[in-house]
């Protein structure tokens, strides 16, 4: 099967579009006293962006956009990594992926997640399409394979499909975990739509993940939709801890 990120940036975007659909950038140093410290606010680190969970025809009102861009008002004016898309399917999928080296060989490993993020979905805001916060949960995982977006056929519609196990939503899979959700600290009947930072974490979550013949192992920072309409996250910053078991 033909493996495609199925990723649509925006005009302003100011990542390079690789021709298998992924976005290249720079790379920056690795696990370092078995920490990786990424630091968003400064460069994409070498991270990929892409989407998944959408169609592969007809996606154009998806708007999905993927770009190192600055904090939205009233936050600082340094970047963020940002993702945005409607969500038509019910279920879409926006993640950052990047691959770490120097780990042990065919090693088992605890990893502890801790991200900061932007956000701009209140509390309690309810509706139809569900909450634009409780709704969208936040994912942090790790696997020994890149994880792409790849053409799945279902019952005669090609859509763009994880290839790792990502959970569904507030379940995680065997790949990933659910560190949280999109709603900040506001309350929706304040009416403040406004941008602030959240902090999420695995500290009490275990996950491990293990290593490849060559110490290699791929990271996943995403978030899982549930909610019918359009999000605009930003990744600010991620640390990521790494025991050996």
């Amino acid at each position: 099967m033909n493996k495609l990120y199925g990723v649509i940036s925006g005009i302003f975007s100011v990542m390079l579009l690789g021709c298998d659909g992924s976005i290249s950038v720079q790379q920056s140093n690795d696990v370092v006293n078995g920490k990786l410290v990424v630091d968003f606010r400064q460069s994409h680190h070498g991270w990929h962006s892409g989407f998944a969970d959408y169609p592969q025809q007809n996606n154009s009102d998806f708007n999905l956009i993927a770009r190192h861009d600055i904090l939205p008002e009233p936050l600082d004016e340094n970047k963020a990594q940002m993702l945005s898309g409607n969500n038509l399917s019910s279920s879409l999928f926006m993640f950052l992926t990047r691959k770490v080296t120097g780990l042990d060989a065919n090693s088992r490993y605890d990893l502890l997640f801790t991200v900061t993020l932007a956000s701009n979905a209140p509390q309690n805001c309810v509706g139809a399409g569900g909450a634009p916060g409780e709704d969208v949960y936040i994912v942090a995982g790790a696997s020994t394979q890149q994880p792409k977006a790849e053409l799945v056929n279902e019952n005669g519609t090609t859509m763009y499909r994880m290839n790792i196990d990502h959970g569904q939503q507030s379940m995680g899979g065997s790949d990933a975990i659910v560190l949280g959700n999109f709603a900040n600290s506001k309350d929706c009947s304040q009416q403040n739509f406004d941008y602030e930072l959240k902090g999420l974490s695995s500290t009490n979550i275990q996950f491990t993940a293990d290593t490849d013949a060559n110490g290699n192992l791929w990271l996943l920072l995403a978030s899982d939709s549930g909610f019918v309409g359009t999000t605009a996250l930003y990744f600010v910053e991620a640390t990521i801890e790494f025991t050996k078991l």
